[in-house]
């Protein structure tokens, strides 16, 4: 099984199409896990419409996303933003990957896709320091918890700090080709991953 973990904050514009791309995935065999750190507006009742488990919790995304781990049933782990559109195969792209290669985390190419400012620095961003936008979102649980997850003391940076650490420690670290879509004024992505994909 693998365990998708959104971590999410007033998210009502975008947590729903996201989530319909988790439904449209060809691997069967997968549990959701919203983690609402206090959200305000419609975003829970909408996760909860999608059958997925809704957390609530006031800590940082670090400790968080520790929380959704220890609650997750999966063999595999994988995070999620809420702005985000899975491609129907990723999942099963990156279980086939962690069998045949015994890999302990997983590097998913991003796509962004937005006219504004923020796509354009992440833009920028992949193209002046790939490596440091090359964080693996997928996880064997086992190794994830035996790397000590995210440090709870960061309030940014925890997928780079945790990424170092598992290179560190000799983690296989591999890659699939599948990208996430990650959207930005959330568009009607749906739509743009139907005529994509």
């Amino acid at each position: 099984m693998v365990s998708i973990i959104i971590p999410t904050y007033n998210s009502q514009k975008t947590i729903g199409q996201c989530l319909k791309s988790i439904n449209l995935q060809t691997y069967e065999k997968i549990e959701i896990l919203v983690v609402d750190r206090g959200s305000s507006d419609e975003t829970a009742e909408i996760a909860k419409k999608f059958k997925a488990k809704v957390f609530f919790l006031d800590d940082e995304r670090s400790a968080a996303k520790n929380y959704a781990v220890r609650k997750a049933h999966g063999e595999y782990i994988f995070f999620v933003d809420s702005d985000m559109a899975l491609t129907p195969k990723i999942v099963e792209e990156c279980v086939k990957k962690c069998v045949q290669t015994s890999a302990d985390a997983i590097i998913i190419p991003e796509k962004y896709i937005g006219q504004g400012l923020w796509g354009s620095i992440k833009k920028v961003e992949k193209t002046s320091s790939a490596s440091l936008n090359e964080i693996p979102r997928f996880f064997n649980k086992t190794a994830f918890i035996k790397a000590g997850g995210f440090d709870e003391k960061l309030v940014c940076g925890e997928d780079f700090d945790l990424f170092l650490r598992f290179k560190k420690a000799g983690c296989k670290v591999r890659h699939v080709h599948s990208p996430i879509l990650h959207f930005e004024n959330e568009p009607s992505f749906y739509n743009v991953l139907a005529k994509a994909y």
